[in-house]
């Protein structure tokens, strides 16, 4: 920690060296070298905001996105609260997460991730029985606390 304080600056969010930015985007995450090794910019953005270090804690972006490594917007969570931060998949038809249509049986399916097994919620007819479903499940599984 004290290390990363000797080398680092942290102004609005923004992590600087010698008064320019310090870290280099890679894939769909900022990085940064800290004595030749490789960390995530908003890990080390949570550890000099915070004081502490996330440790086995995942650094979750609230407004899921990689590129807003501000301090109000990180939060350490374990992996399963930040899988449930993920968001609508691109693909998704509903328009909320967890449901889906079931073309061979002709109609809506709820379902949702507990420690990685996928739980079968039910069919419904009606896409809202299957959302009301959904959120109910979620309510008792995946409560974070910010």
């Amino acid at each position: 920690m004290e290390r990363i304080h000797q080398l680092f600056t942290l102004e609005d969010g923004v992590l600087l060296k010698d008064g320019k930015p310090a870290a280099r985007r890679k894939h769909r995450y900022w990085i940064v070298r800290i004595d030749g090794e490789r960390y995530y910019l908003s890990r080390v953005v949570y550890a000099m905001a915070t004081g502490k270090d996330p440790g086995n804690l995942d650094v979750d972006h609230i407004d899921r996105n990689p590129n807003n490594n501000h301090p109000s917007n990180l939060r350490a969570v374990t992996h399963r609260q930040n899988m449930v931060n993920l968001g609508i998949r691109s693909t998704n038809k509903s328009g909320f997460t967890g449901v889906s249509w079931s073309t061979p049986k002709s109609c809506w399916v709820a379902s949702g991730y507990d420690h990685g097994k996928r739980i079968h919620l039910g069919y419904f007819d009606k896409l809202e029985d299957a959302i009301n479903e959904r959120i109910y499940w979620a309510t008792f599984n995946y409560a974070i606390a910010s």
